[in-house]
């Protein structure tokens, strides 16, 4: 199928793009991209939804009136959709990826506010929304009041990951035990979530904590690895905090036999393509029996 943008914006690089279907109307997908290399971040989460079944119209936003230093201004101008603009209608699927933004307290992220209304507004108009890493944070605690702690060392790797819901929609087709990167220097209390009855573990670490996290009554999903990235994403983090003079590990379970060269292939992206595929599916069906209501 096709990774569509609006007509009003510049067609992204996809990396397999494929011909419309022309069956039905194309999936609405926001990706609200917090990351800061945004253009590698649209990379990889356009793979991810490239689906063999559905078509998917992705819009791109960023939060209103955030600059970022690592990306061009005429970049977003170009690609991004206004908020307000999304804002307007519902839309089928939600994302909000990860930011770098852990070391802050919640309310002194500058676009806090706006993330709040953000959250609010996804819960009423949105098929399905998954909040990745620190928005997944975010997102429980602006719900639910629960707290996140910083850890002792940064959570930087390849975790293995229980599937303890093995019934989850997400989850249908994958393995008891999943893996995927993790970076991060901070964890949801997990006795808080464990004790809220809106919300239900999917998966779990016993290296890095809880890994998935649903909101049900929402439909959202808060997902604290960061299943998107590709092969190199990991190395170059790595360097980067080298070069920085930041205190970091080699990430767990990702060079080979200590040499720091990156693999060639992610054998993390099946899984990650199965899950994005469960979720497609599921926003399919869910705007079936929406307009069906």
């Amino acid at each position: 199928m096709s990774i569509l943008l609006p007509s009003d914006q510049t067609m992204l690089t996809m990396p397999r793009l494929r011909a419309q279907t022309g069956r039905s109307r194309p999936l609405e997908i926001v990706l609200v991209n917090l990351m800061p290399f945004k253009q590698t971040t649209e990379q990889q989460f356009a793979d991810l939804l490239d689906s063999p079944s559905h078509d998917v119209r992705l819009r791109l936003v960023v939060p209103p009136g955030h600059t970022g230093r690592h990306t061009a201004p005429d970049h977003i101008a170009r690609h991004y959709t206004p908020w307000q603009r999304i804002a307007r209608r519902p839309v089928d699927g939600l994302i909000v990826t990860g930011a770098p933004v852990e070391h802050l307290p919640f309310d002194q992220v500058d676009y806090w506010p706006w993330f709040q209304e953000m959250v609010d507004w996804a819960a009423g108009h949105a098929g399905h929304s998954m909040f990745i890493c620190w928005a997944g944070q975010a997102m429980l605690h602006h719900r639910y009041g629960i707290g996140k702690h910083a850890l002792p060392e940064k959570a930087f790797g390849i975790h293995r990951q229980t599937v303890i819901d093995r019934g989850h929609p997400l989850m249908e087709g994958l393995p008891a035990e999943i893996a995927g990167p993790v970076s991060r220097h901070s964890a949801v209390d997990a006795a808080a979530v464990m004790h809220e009855p809106g919300l239900q573990v999917v998966a779990a670490s016993a290296q890095s904590g809880l890994a998935i996290v649903d909101d049900p009554r929402a439909r959202m999903t808060a997902m604290f690895n960061h299943i998107e990235y590709d092969a190199r994403t990991l190395h170059e983090e790595y360097l980067r905090d080298r070069a920085a003079g930041r205190p970091i590990a080699m990430p767990l379970d990702y060079y080979r036999n200590g040499m720091v060269i990156p693999p060639v292939h992610a054998p993390w992206r099946a899984t990650a393509r199965r899950l994005f595929d469960n979720w497609l599916d599921g926003l399919a069906a869910w705007r079936e029996m929406a307009c069906a209501a």
